[in-house]
């Protein structure tokens, strides 16, 4: 991963993922291509010393996909 030294107007989100993986949560985050969601990420886990957090990224499949199922 490539370091993150700064992100913009992010210390809200990063305290809370930040609280919530301290509390034992797992997190997942998303939204729109392009919003930050990995620069969070990599810049949570680039400052997290722990060795017990371990990030996974996993490409979701666009909403409508999950109905296709349904329809059938």
């Amino acid at each position: 991963m490539e370091a993150v030294t700064e992100l913009i107007r992010r210390d809200a989100e990063l305290s809370r993922c930040a609280g919530w993986l301290n509390q034992g949560y797992s997190i997942v985050v998303k939204g729109r291509p392009g919003i930050g969601k990995s620069a969070l990420l990599r810049h949570l886990f680039t400052h997290d010393t722990r060795a017990d957090i371990l990030p996974i990224w996993v490409k979701m499949a666009p909403p409508k996909a999950m109905f296709l199922n349904k329809a059938q």
